[in-house]
């Protein structure tokens, strides 16, 4: 995936627009499967047994330009997990959402 983060991934799958080569590179079918779990699941083939997972933060007009992440070792977020993880990650980014975004973005 050219997004080459699980929070790249959450970002482009529930972006506006997603970037130019997205469909010839194969890549339209896993951003369906993020858009549809609601969730991204990334194992970084440069850091082999570590698994992370995101959210996207739905902002103004549905607009996503943030993702809330966890990283942690496969061992620990294992496909057993990774439900459970997965709602936990959606349930800090939805209680982020319902932060002012001058808060969200540290500029209180």
């Amino acid at each position: 995936m050219t997004a080459g983060s699980a929070l790249g991934l959450a970002i482009v799958a529930f972006g506006a627009l997603w970037p130019e080569g997205i469909a010839e590179a194969g890549e339209y079918g896993e951003l369906l499967t993020v858009q549809f779990r609601g969730y991204a699941v990334y194992d970084p083939p440069e850091q082999p047994g570590l698994r992370a997972v995101a959210a996207p933060l739905v902002g103004v007009g549905a607009a996503v330009n943030v993702a809330v992440e966890v990283r942690g070792p496969q061992a620990r977020i294992g496909d057993d997990r990774l439900e459970e993880v997965a709602a936990a990650v959606r349930a800090a980014a939805g209680a982020l959402q319902e932060l002012p975004l001058s808060l969200l973005l540290g500029q209180v």
